[in-house]
């Protein structure tokens, strides 16, 4: 049988801020809950966690523990709720048998909501991810086929990857998955059910379902290795296996629960890892994709991502060898890029470059007084949001460079190079608000 168990689980304490609201998609009112860390400062990111058949939005919030791991590491949650089904059960439309009749669009709802957050909370577009548990593990699956323009990642967490989904699966952009599973499972099962046996519709089986995405995503290396058994109790171990070195640097790990039923580890079961600990890890390390436009001739140019390889050549390959120049009472000739500093680098014509690597949401930066070359960071920073503790930035001194000459810079764009005066020594601040 899959996806029958409920969960009714008392909460108390739930944070309030900001809370619960309503969102109208395709004519039907929809809630959700949204959880902001409790620390002042940018927010990295935005997690949907979707519950499971017959759940809610309220249970996830305890049975999950996210908003705890996002306090700690700074980042939002949402919580949406899914609709009643004929039988006045909650569900996510992923197209199992008993729904055939059903029409609810729930990945056009999650993409709305997503894009309604990002723009009403400012938040960064490339670190927006969803995980699931059950029915909402499956979810995620069927959101990473059809909505990987919007979401960056997904973990299911004893979902499964239904056999229709498989037959149209084409992401726009190639994307990053971490299904947790417990090989006794008895509501999802570990073997999948390709004959139907269950009566959901066929699904995959768990190994299956890795196989068929690290395939897509054209991964050609693969580990395991087994985590620290913490809880010899538990009757469970967990066996990490992870696939890399795949299309646009993206990741496709499987967590398995040997010994492990229908759980979230963390909250039940296994208690070896933490579920939700080991999601944002996934989710944060996840690369970002960043265009870079340049001109003939000489370009002000910047770091704006954490890279694997700064190397000139790397990040700039049509750029004239020799010409990266870096500033400090005077150009210094450079091969790598540093992050926070400018460069000018010459081309001999005009495209664009993509650099990958994990974003940089903020950055300190020391100047000498005069002149000196900055960059960003991974989202655009108004100039009047730079943080000036030390009060040294002399005003009206930020410019830019473009094919026309310098002028005054309003925005420090990523992957740009700046120039700032100081009028003496002192550090600036950049942050994603």
């Amino acid at each position: 049988m899959k996806k029958i168990i409920l969960l009714f689980i008392i909460l108390s304490g739930i944070n309030a801020q900001p809370g619960w609201s309503d969102f109208v998609f395709d004519g039907i009112t929809r809630e959700y809950y949204l959880h902001l860390p409790d620390q002042i400062g940018s927010v990295d990111g935005l997690v949907f966690v979707l519950h499971g058949l017959g759940g809610n939005a309220n249970g996830m919030i305890g049975y999950s523990q996210m908003n705890q791991v996002a306090n700690d590491n700074g980042f939002a949650v949402v919580y949406p709720n899914g609709t009643l089904d004929q039988g006045g059960t909650r569900f996510w439309n992923v197209g199992y048998e008993m729904h055939i009749d059903e029409t609810v669009d729930d990945v056009g709802f999650l993409v709305a909501l997503a894009q309604f957050l990002q723009t009403d909370y400012n938040l960064d577009p490339d670190r927006i991810f969803s995980t699931g548990f059950s029915n909402g593990g499956d979810m995620c699956y069927l959101l990473g086929c059809e909505a990987s323009d919007v979401f960056k990642a997904v973990a299911p967490v004893a979902g499964c990857l239904m056999e229709w989904i498989t037959e149209s699966c084409s992401p726009q952009n190639p994307i990053s998955l971490f299904e947790i599973h417990g090989t006794q499972d008895n509501v999802t099962w570990w073997d999948g059910d390709l004959d139907n046996i269950g009566g959901w519709g066929a699904y995959l089986s768990t190994l299956q379902g890795i196989e068929f995405w690290s395939e897509m995503n054209n991964c050609t290396e693969s580990t395991s290795e087994f985590l620290p058994n913490l809880d010899p109790n538990d009757g469970s171990i967990v066996i990490s296996h992870k696939h890399s070195e795949c299309s646009n640097s993206t990741e496709i790990w499987l967590y398995e629960v040997n010994g492990g039923g229908h759980d979230w580890p963390g909250s039940s079961g296994n208690m070896d890892i933490n579920s939700s600990e080991e999601i944002w890890e996934f989710f944060n390390n996840q690369n970002t994709i960043m265009n870079v436009d340049y001109v003939p001739d000489w370009n002000l140019v910047g770091l704006a991502l954490d890279v694997a390889d700064a190397s000139c050549n790397i990040l700039f390959p049509e750029s004239i060898e020799g010409t990266l120049f870096s500033f400090n009472n005077g150009y210094i000739s450079e091969t790598y890029l540093i992050l926070g500093e400018g460069y000018w680098l010459r081309f001999g014509g005009s495209g664009t470059t993509t650099i990958t690597g994990t974003p940089v949401n903020g950055l300190t930066i020391s100047l000498e007084e005069g002149w000196n070359l900055i960059a960003g960071i991974n989202n655009p920073i108004n100039i009047l949001e730079i943080e000036d503790p030390d009060g040294v930035i002399v005003p009206g001194t930020v410019y830019g460079f473009t094919t026309e000459g310098y002028s005054s810079a309003e925005i420090i764009e990523p992957g740009k190079g700046y120039w700032v005066r100081a009028n003496s020594s002192g550090s600036i601040i950049l942050t994603s608000d």
